[in-house]
């Protein structure tokens, strides 16, 4: 039998459900193979690293509120390949419930983890964006690595939620030119474009802790965002499968920093090798944090 569960969100990850399932199922006299896996959220970092033998770092950097933590990021064997979790940083698990408003929150930890994992010699870099407490369309990520979100008086913004209704351009003469000689691979679990019915703040933003105004005005500017993007540097990416992700943030790094935005759970699916291993297993069992709607959109 083959147990691959994925985190079950506020709970358990999803290495400690499959080690629990599998010691049932071995309990009972049945053989169990333990295969961890995820879809680009919470536990990707780990799928990844247990799958492909790579090594944990961990360096200092900011959490959703600008607060200094320890955050970690992951290199495969290769040495040349890294695993970024958007979650070890900007994640919704690193709030309190009191402190989750999207509009204050920030992406900037993430792009420091890009930095780190940049400074390490990598030159693939796979950033899984599920879980995020932000909705700030990648901005403070950005910033993290160099660009300048600037204001109508060219005043540098923080890259906040809120920041979005006042951006007026973003300057990347100082994005890190190691951005353009690497490979960023977005994973996402998500496929909701950028803004709209069906965009980051609608869909995501009450989960995050936005409100009904909250959320008209962090769509109006991630479309404001979004058509910036579009009009001065080429990259009309806001109907994009998958750019809603992590409140936007998937379409900020990929029309900005180059990425492409990729079906997190394939991805992580092929790279545990579930299909061979599902091969002669008489049983499958998997699961997650609520098999709802959202299940059968792209989730692991």
């Amino acid at each position: 039998m083959v147990v691959a569960p994925g985190p079950f969100k506020g709970a358990v990850g999803a290495a400690d459900a499959a080690a629990a399932i599998a010691a049932g199922l071995r309990d009972r006299g049945l053989e169990a193979i333990e295969v961890p896996v995820a879809d680009g959220g919470q536990g990707t970092l780990d799928a990844l690293l247990s799958a492909r033998a790579g090594r944990r770092l961990t360096v200092r950097a900011h959490d959703p509120l600008g607060r200094e933590i320890d955050a970690d990021f992951g290199i495969l064997e290769d040495d040349r390949t890294a695993i970024v979790e958007l979650a070890q940083a900007s994640g919704y698990e690193r709030l309190t419930p009191e402190e989750r408003d999207p509009e204050r929150t920030s992406t900037f930890g993430t792009g420091q983890l890009i930095a780190a994992a940049l400074d390490a010699g990598a030159r693939e870099i796979l950033i899984g964006v599920g879980g995020s407490a932000t909705t700030d369309g990648g901005l403070g990520a950005l910033r993290a690595l160099g660009a300048r979100p600037l204001d109508a008086s060219g005043e540098t913004l923080g890259g906040t939620g809120a920041d979005l209704a006042r951006l007026a351009s973003v300057d990347l003469t100082r994005l890190d030119p190691r951005l353009a000689r690497t490979r960023l691979r977005i994973v996402a679990d998500v496929d909701n474009p950028l803004c709209g019915p069906s965009g980051a703040a609608a869909v995501f933003g009450p989960q995050k802790g936005a409100d009904p105004a909250a959320v008209a005005r962090l769509d109006g500017g991630l479309q404001r965002f979004g058509s910036i993007m579009a009009a001065d540097h080429d990259a009309d990416v806001a109907a994009r499968a998958g750019a809603g992700a992590a409140g936007g943030a998937a379409a900020g790094l990929a029309g900005l920093a180059g990425a492409q935005i990729e079906a997190g759970a394939e991805v992580v699916l092929d790279a545990v090798g579930l299909d061979g291993l599902l091969a002669g297993a008489s049983l499958c069992i998997t699961g997650e944090g609520a098999l709802d709607g959202q299940t059968a959109a792209g989730k692991a």
